[in-house]
């Protein structure tokens, strides 16, 4: 949530510089928009092929709820193609 002084000075959210486990920059935070927070991700643009094309491209990221069930759906459907094989250990 944002402070009275952030809101006295105009300020409407974060961002944060990060590396991703492959040791690509990007970067992630939030900005509230009528009371509602977004949270964000940027990433280097690197189809950049002219002055005025952007260097970091902005998208509005999945909420962390979904992210994980995501991920949990990821890890089933992993378990459920093993299938039947025989443990390699």
């Amino acid at each position: 949530m944002l402070t009275d002084w952030d809101k006295n000075n105009g300020i409407v959210g974060r961002i944060w510089e990060k590396t991703s486990k492959a040791g690509k920059p990007f970067i992630s935070g939030y900005i509230y928009i009528d009371g509602n927070k977004i949270d964000l991700v940027g990433f280097q643009n690197r189809k950049r092929e002219g002055k005025n094309d952007p260097d970091f491209i902005i998208k509005i990221s999945d909420p962390i709820e979904e992210r994980v069930a995501r991920k949990d759906e990821e890890i089933s459907a992993d378990a459920d193609n093993f299938g039947d094989q025989d443990v390699p250990f």
